[in-house]
């Protein structure tokens, strides 16, 4: 995951033993080293957590732990997503919250596996605590909840037209796969919500009152080295 805050860029990590908020360094030629920004850890709350987490249900016991893969910042309140346990977090006022959110009406929440949890989240800074997060894939969902405010409501995301092709693995030219939709990140910005679809290799800008996608724009020239890892997803997972 990724955010702006100010002048600053933050990034999370998804290693189990990963607990860091990291702020982007950069420096010249275009290179960028990452700095441990905010210590988890170290947080109040975060043992209170610690317990929660580990009698989610839901998942096995070894998924039980951090997997941050998204943030978002509204002011000087971070959101995070822990995608395995499908919880979300709040660092305000320098104190670690979970924020248990409405879960009974999403069946397939946990459908596809502990790791195709929660994947990306924005917050629409307009109104405060609205937030826009996103189960990952099989299914992908996207959702959207004002913190504290009623049920979370399940959005329509319309697919691209290449979603369900089948197509010749451009790896080896040789291996047939299907593009399946999925959701790699998020972000809301001039009214609009930004979504990354990493297997098809677009980015989409949703009107959140129409519910419309108004432009898709593909990554695949400038990306595709990405995605060369021998794993069936590529690395496009922040924007």
């Amino acid at each position: 995951g990724l955010t702006r805050h100010g002048d600053n860029w933050f990034v999370v990590g998804d290693d189990a033993d990963n607990h860091f908020l990291y702020r982007v360094k950069f420096s010249k030629n275009n290179r960028f080293s990452l700095q441990p920004a905010i210590d988890l850890e170290k947080l109040p709350g975060f043992a209170s957590y610690q317990k929660i987490l580990a009698k989610v249900s839901g998942v096995d016991k070894k998924h039980r732990r951090l997997d941050l893969e998204g943030i978002t910042v509204c002011n000087d309140t971070f959101y995070l997503i822990n995608e395995r346990a499908r919880h979300l977090l709040r660092i305000a006022g320098n104190k670690l919250q979970f924020l248990e959110w409405p879960q009974s009406s999403i069946m397939e929440l946990f459908e596809g596996g502990a790791n195709a949890g929660l994947e990306g989240i924005a917050a629409d800074c307009r109104t405060d605590g609205l937030l826009y997060f996103a189960k990952e894939r099989d299914p992908r969902i996207l959702l959207r909840w004002q913190i504290g405010k009623g049920q979370v409501q399940r959005l329509p995301v319309p697919k691209s037209n290449r979603i369900g092709q089948t197509v010749i693995n451009p790896w080896n030219g040789k291996d047939l796969f299907q593009i399946s939709a999925d959701i790699g990140d998020l972000h809301f910005a001039d009214d609009h919500l930004y979504i990354l679809e990493r297997n098809s290799f677009e980015v989409a800008k949703r009107d959140p009152v129409t519910s419309k996608i108004v432009a898709r724009v593909s990554f695949w020239a400038s990306a595709k080295d990405l995605y060369e890892t021998g794993e069936p997803f590529g690395l496009a997972e922040a924007l």
